[in-house]
């Protein structure tokens, strides 16, 4: 450990010059403060104003509005923020003596000054200490120690500056922990606070907190006195108490509760031959105490440094892919502050500047909003999938072969930015100005090198329940053309249920509250008794559905603070489900599906009964809304977007309960899940028989569905890439009536049987939390570890058909019983998968497979009406190439096929099934 004097020595030397800089910046706080001036003209940066102004989520005049006024309030909620942000913090000690302070920016990776650890060896008998601070009744809590583990990560910046060494003089250590403390308890009971190297968290003038472990006392925060008002290249000045044993804190922007800096050192007052100088003006030595110094504030190591750092450094191959994890964030919210400000002017002294396009990835382009046509309009943006290996000289030459072809307004950017890899083949997302036929561009776009796959990114009819679904025509559309108006409302139907089950086991002779959840028994869900519950291991799922809503049985279940909106919205931190009536619509689905994980237990709502598998452990289901009905999707973008964050966010478990054709996009996406070591559970698809996507990939769990006779329900998809069967048809969960009142109703689809899956995967996962936290069951191991679980437990002893249906029905206290497969011996879903020929398949069939998808889903949703079955949005016509395509498939096949032009919904599901099983068998 380097000795403190030094460090202030250091620091006056390095930045004694700058004084009259810093003075210049704490008079213009000063007039602020005395409302001479409004907050945002503080900044002289004014690209950081216009990121910090994207960050509130509103219009830039509201954001002024709020910013300005945020040094006399703040909403209630940051102080819930800095609570959980301030967990993460650590007391770092040496020997059983403090040090320091560091926090947690990964999930096992702390971060504190080079000058408090300087070398892996420097960190041997250091322990980091979490919760050493006081209760609310000044009652000192139980501290949790952990050992650090420089072998398993380990990055430094030194104290001093070298112009011959890359990042020097940043001052920064990153190390990894132990698992577990030294009382055996798990470090994943502490959050991170993943770090976002990205301008606009803070402008000068906000108030920012420093969360610290001063003279080694219990956590302190200091709330008054704390404003940002000056910086140099590396760091932030501001005010805030400190004290020895302060270095290494966080320092967090009061306005946006992200971390700004890495706590340095006090900035103390120099003469002008940069010696230290005490409030009496005389020189200081190093005995002088701390409170006669003439400290003119503090000093941070800029967050965006320490990133830029991580990101240069070189590691050896197993550390850098920590790396990446520490990347994630920066990269997510990069391609999130990209998006357009909203309008409004902005009240700063001088006109801003145009928003340069954050460093970790190029410009990302807006998305077009979800009620848009099917086709692009001629005027439009047309947009574009495509892979391509990440590497900056390919990107390079593909970007400028598009603008030689397509002019210079084009963007192309990382679809899955905080996850990508550098140098692997990834997904980007391409747009141009382009009035032409799609899918035949797509085809053009593989002449251009570095390109691999293309695929137009046009919307694709969804498959979910349809159970509710009320058809009728539009209101005043004047045309015979079927309509799909769905209201989102259904009717108890309890009687049907009786009627077509009076026979089953679930059923007969039990009373109403045991009969209505039958999937319970059918899963053995009403036999398990956790010693570890999900919620106390942290594990957690996400809900890719169409958001939240407040019905009674699912209020207070779904967790509002990670909620994600990923649709063209003014909030997308919100995922609310508002529920629209109209065209297309179909509210309360993510309702349906999440009340079968976190539905309440009791109600007073008329007909009560069901409730969600894990809602005796007080677990949060975490909505993103990824689509804004279950009949159509308009950009795969957006479930890439969900995708990636959840990847960012290390989430354990995704269960999605709608479907679409295979395209090259959930391919990619598939494969990044299961690497990543996320257990997707899938439905496997509703009345077209083959499997969907993502559940026909190998990297997924594919979920078929069963009855109450432990017999499949008709309408479930089944094959091969099926790995389990869960309660579907007849199952209870939450509706509105048609005069909006709430009750429940029994629904089918395998969109039921899919939420089964994902809270067996948590309790699973929580009950071998310990095993599966070993660095040998990391990335696919993980998931395919519970793959051979659930397997392995099955229930076979059931009516299912011996194919198609996976290893048959989940049996979750059996799977409890079922530890993890040894590491050694899980093989690689993905071994044996001709990757490049599915593509190249995919490539050709994919445009066909989409619009006899589509067509077909026309008609399933759509209205009978004079003779015609249509769906007037699915107006998908096949390209030139595709018609050709087409043709040498169908057109000498009378026999099975009417015609070589579909013009029927068997005609269409027929040919669809023909797709999908070449594309499939592409593969193997």
């Amino acid at each position: 450990m380097i000795p403190r004097w030094r460090v202030v020595q250091q620091v006056a030397d390095r930045f004694g010059y700058r004084e009259p800089l810093f003075k210049e910046g704490e008079k213009k706080l000063e007039k602020f403060r005395d409302g001479e001036l409004p907050l945002v003209s503080l900044e002289d940066d004014l690209n950081r104003v216009q990121l910090r102004l994207r960050r509130e989520g509103v219009s830039t005049l509201a954001a002024v509005e709020r910013i300005n006024g945020i040094a006399n309030f703040q909403d209630k909620n940051v102080l819930d923020r800095l609570s959980d942000i301030a967990r993460a913090v650590c007391r770092l000690l040496k020997n059983g003596q403090p040090i320091g302070t560091g926090f947690l920016v990964s999930d096992d990776i702390i971060i504190t000054n080079h000058h408090v650890i300087e070398s892996p060896q420097d960190a041997a008998n250091m322990l980091a200490q979490f919760e050493f601070e006081l209760d609310i009744n000044q009652i000192p809590k139980k501290a949790s120690c952990f050992k650090l583990n420089a072998s398993k990560f380990f990055l430094t910046s030194t104290l001093e500056y070298n112009a011959d060494i890359l990042n020097s003089g940043l001052d920064f250590t990153l190390i990894a922990l132990e698992p577990f403390g030294t009382s055996g308890e798990p470090l994943s009971g502490f959050s991170p606070v993943n770090l976002d190297g990205n301008q606009g968290k803070i402008i000068k003038g906000e108030s920012c907190v420093i969360i610290q472990h001063p003279n080694g006392l219990p956590k302190k925060v200091v709330l008054k006195d704390t404003a940002f008002f000056s910086e140099t290249d590396t760091r932030l000045i501001y005010e805030s108490d400190t004290l020895p044993g302060s270095s290494g804190s966080m320092v967090v922007g009061l306005g946006t509760c992200e971390i700004i800096a890495l706590h340095h050192s006090g900035l103390p007052r120099v003469d002008e031959q940069n010696r230290i100088l005490t409030k009496k003006g005389t020189v200081a030595t190093p005995d002088t105490p701390d409170d006669e110094i003439d400290w003119f504030g503090n000093e941070g190591i800029k967050i965006s440094k320490i990133i830029q750092a991580i990101q240069e450094s070189t590691l050896p191959p197993d550390m850098g892919k920590i790396r990446e994890t520490l990347l994630r964030k920066t990269r997510v919210v990069a391609q999130q502050l990209n998006q357009p400000v909203p309008a409004g002017p902005l009240s700063v002294s001088s006109p801003a500047k145009p928003l340069a396009a954050p460093k970790l990835i190029p410009s990302s382009s807006n998305e077009l909003a979800m009620d848009t046509a099917f086709s692009t309009s001629p005027t439009g943006q047309a947009q574009f999938l495509i892979t391509a290996h990440n590497k900056t000289a390919t990107i390079n030459q593909i970007e400028t072969v598009l603008k030689a072809v397509y002019g210079p307004n084009v963007t192309l950017s990382l679809t899955m930015p905080g996850s990508a890899v550098e140098g692997e083949i990834e997904l980007f997302t391409l747009q141009f100005p382009f009035g032409g036929d799609l899918n035949a561009e797509a085809q053009n776009l593989l002449k251009i090198p570095g390109i691999i796959n293309a695929e137009a990114d046009t919307p694709i009819l969804l498959n979910a329940d349809t159970g509710f679904v009320v058809q009728q025509p539009a209101k005043g559309a004047g045309t015979e053309s079927g309509f799909l108006f769905d209201d989102g409302t259904g009717k108890w139907n309890e009687d049907d249920f009786i009627n077509d089950y009076a026979e089953s086991k679930y059923y007969k002779g039990m009373p109403e509250l045991t009969y209505r959840k039958w999937n319970w028994a059918a899963t053995n869900f009403d036999k398990i008794r956790l010693v570890k519950t999900p919620s106390e291991c942290g594990i957690q799922i996400v809900q890719f559905d169409t958001g939240f809503t407040d019905h009674s049985k699912v209020k207070g279940g779904f967790d509002l603070d990670h909620d994600f909106n990923f649709l063209d919205t003014d909030d997308p931190t919100v995922a609310a489900d508002p529920r629209t009536i109209g065209l297309g619509k179909q509210p309360g689905h993510g309702t349906r599906t999440g009340s079968l994980l976190i539905g309440n237990r009791n109600t007073l709502i008329p007909h009560e009964g069901n409730c969600g598998l894990l809602a005796d452990y007080q677990f949060k289901l975490i909505p993103y809304r990824i689509a804004e009905t279950v009949v159509i999707i308009n950009r795969q973008q957006q479930l890439a977007s969900a995708l990636d964050m959840a990847i960012s966010q290390g989430f354990d478990i995704i269960t999605m309960s709608m479907g679409l054709p295979p395209t090259i996009a959930t391919a990619k996406m598939a494969k990044k899940a299961y690497e990543k070591g996320i257990i997707w559970c899938c439905a496997a698809g509703n009345e077209v028989q083959a499997v969907v996507a993502p559940a026909v990939y190998p990297g997924t769990i594919a979920v078929a569905a069963s009855n109450p006779l432990d017999r499949e329900w008709s309408g479930s998809s089944r094959g091969s890439a099926v790995d389990i069967t869960a309660p579907g048809e007849a199952v209870y969960v939450p509706i509105w009536t048609a005069d909006q009142k709430e009750d429940f109703a029994y629904g089918n689809g395998t969109s039921y049987a899919t939420p089964h899956i994902a809270a067996a995967a948590a309790c699973w996962l929580a009950t071998y939390q310990d095993v599966l936290s070993k660095p040998e069951y990391s990335g696919w191991k993980r998931v395919e570890a519970f793959r051979v679980a659930l397997g392995k437990s099955a229930r076979r002893e059931n009516d299912l058909p011996r194919k198609g249906f996976g290893h048959g029905m989940l049996d979750v206290e059996k799977l409890l019983k079922t530890p993890p497969e040894p590491a050694k011996n899980l093989v690689d879903a993905y071994n044996g998968w001709n990757e490049s020929a599915f593509f190249a398949t995919l490539q050709g069939y994919g445009e066909l497979a989409k619009t006899y998808w589509n067509k077909f889903h026309g008609w399933l949703f759509g209205t009978k009406r004079g003779g015609q079955e249509s769906l007037s949005a699915t107006g998908d016509t096949l390209s030139p190439f595709g018609k050709q395509l087409e043709n040498s498939l169908f057109a000498n096949q009378p026999s099975r096929f009417e015609s070589v032009e579909p013009t029927g919904a068997e005609t269409a599901l027929k040919r669809f099934q023909v797709v999908n099983s070449i594309v499939e068998n592409s593969a193997r």
